[in-house]
């Protein structure tokens, strides 16, 4: 999915005025000189591959079809009292290729727990600095940094890659509810009250290895640009593609109305009025995985959900509900839910103790994973292996 951007915003080459590329400049003529060298062409050399990215390994397939899951893998559990988070988890999310997985909740913390768990035995990365519970993290599209906003008024941009794997590079102050990477990861966006900021963001260089020259050089960060929600009093969640440049952005307001804004043009695009009695708590588009082959037109799928026990799932070129997903109990939490690679199923979480499985094509349920103590307040589908990732609120995934 390619599209050529009008705006200075999505395409800074462009002359503001004219909405044209500015000319290059001719080059003049110079003189004939012979003291420089003149790196050779390399005709006659062994061509040089790219490197594979470090933090990104595309190996493997998603099985096409494959049955819903229905066993929990006790191999792969931390100890029941020893949990990962000592309070509720908020969020979690696979990274590209499956190999680590973020989670965040009530106490505090995020980690970077290393895949698998058998094999690693827990193995983990804190990321330690906020003074709230984290709601959200969020990955960018090299697999090296998270995004993580807070109640504490904060979002936070980390580092893994590093010397110092876990390490705070940026501080933004304001009360965020929802942050994303978006546009191949130029901007920061994050949603405070009824609109959705945009933050260009540099980074100092990576590649030093003086720890004082590290620490001395600063990450900087500006506002330039902000999406308002027509007609909601406050955004309470919103989703954007980031791995491909896409001019699309869903607004979820306390309204209970999906705004479909094109921020190439500044304008909304449609007003989605959902069904929903209470304002969604889950705004998710299908993002597919790399290891499936995804059609475009699958990308315009994403689902809502809100505290009235019930899901849905959306197409944007129709602007109504595709499929509707209930059986689940969800009244008062914030509950999370997925759609898998292979886009046959939709996982939920439920505060009955156990998460839910649904049949995308008739919104039948087709499994129900008991074994929780407490509420499933979030799910994650492996982007690589047909298994579905649960978080509960007794701090156990």
């Amino acid at each position: 999915m390619t599209f050529e951007p009008v705006s200075h915003l999505l395409n800074p080459t462009l002359n503001v005025s004219s909405g044209k590329k500015p000319k290059k400049p001719k080059i003049q003529d110079k003189p004939v000189t012979f003291h420089k060298k003149i790196k050779s062409s390399g005709y006659g050399s062994k061509a040089k591959r790219p490197k594979k990215p470090k933090f990104f390994k595309q190996e493997g397939s998603y099985p096409a079809t494959s049955n819903p899951p229905n066993k929990i893998q006790e191999e792969h559990l931390f100890p029941k009292e020893s949990p990962l988070h000592s309070a509720g988890i908020f969020n979690i999310k696979y990274n590209r290729d499956s190999t680590r997985l973020a989670t965040c909740g009530g106490d505090s913390t995020a980690f970077i727990v290393k895949l698998p768990v058998a094999k690693y035995r827990g193995d983990r990365i804190p990321l330690v600095g906020h003074e709230g519970g984290i709601s959200v993290v969020s990955w960018n599209s090299s697999c090296r940094f998270l995004l993580t906003s807070s109640l504490d008024r904060s979002m936070k941009l980390w580092d893994l890659g590093s010397s110092k794997p876990g390490e705070c590079l940026l501080t933004i102050e304001g009360e965020f509810t929802d942050s994303k990477f978006y546009y191949l990861d130029r901007f920061l966006t994050a949603s405070q009250g009824d609109c959705v900021s945009f933050y260009r963001f540099k980074l100092r260089d990576p590649h030093l290895k003086d720890d004082v020259k590290r620490l001395q050089s600063k990450c900087s960060f500006k506002e330039v640009f902000r999406v308002p929600h027509p007609s909601a009093q406050a955004v309470a969640k919103f989703d954007v593609h980031n791995l491909f440049h896409s001019h699309v952005m869903l607004l979820g307001g306390t309204n209970k109305t999906v705004s479909v804004w094109d921020v190439d043009k500044n304008h909304e695009v449609l007003a989605i009025e959902t069904p929903h009695r209470k304002f969604m708590h889950t705004l998710k588009f299908f993002k597919g995985s790399d290891y499936t082959e995804i059609c475009s037109d699958a990308q315009n799928l994403f689902i809502t959900a809100a505290a009235d026990s019930t899901m849905l799932l959306y197409d944007i070129r129709n602007g109504s509900p595709v499929m509707g997903f209930e059986g689940h109990t969800n009244s008062a939490l914030e509950l999370g839910g997925d759609i898998s690679p292979c886009r046959n199923y939709i996982a939920g979480g439920s505060e009955d103790r156990s998460a839910y499985v649904w049949d995308v094509r008739t919104g039948n349920v087709l499994e129900r994973l008991k074994g929780f103590r407490e509420a499933t307040t979030d799910l994650a589908w492996s982007p690589l292996y047909p298994q579905l990732c649960v978080a509960s609120n007794d701090g156990q995934v």
